[in-house]
């Protein structure tokens, strides 16, 4: 039996047994009910700080885990910016030579064509 259920039942033997002093038995009672009850919340009260406590804690390394993340991915964005930079610098560079190349190709054509024309005219 746990501790209450004692009390009430030696309470209401004791209330059953005699007239005299009924309100202080029924005030003790109380009284014992009341520090059960406040123990208990406390203990509650324990129980939910506890478990604030770790809900933090886990969300604290939640919070690190995805400041890390955020740091790999803005890495990998800057990487993957710079490659894409240099890779454009390249097409650039390409586009350029080959329009030098083609004006080349005509410049030379044309000048071959000319020497042929003044060779055989």
């Amino acid at each position: 039996m746990r501790m209450p259920e004692k009390e009430i039942n030696k309470t209401k033997e004791e209330i059953a047994s005699t007239d005299d002093n009924i309100t202080e038995t029924g005030y003790f009672y109380l009284s014992q009910q009341i520090n059960f009850n406040t123990q208990q919340i406390t203990r509650l009260d324990n129980k939910i700080d506890k478990l604030n406590e770790k809900l933090e804690v886990q969300i604290n390394r939640l919070d690190s885990k995805i400041d890390k993340l955020d740091e790999k991915i803005d890495s990998v964005r800057d990487y993957l910016e710079g490659k894409i930079d240099n890779l454009e610098n390249k097409v650039d560079g390409l586009r350029f030579w080959a329009l030098g190349t083609v004006i080349a190709i005509l410049v030379g054509t044309g000048g071959i064509i000319a020497t042929l024309a003044v060779l055989f005219t």
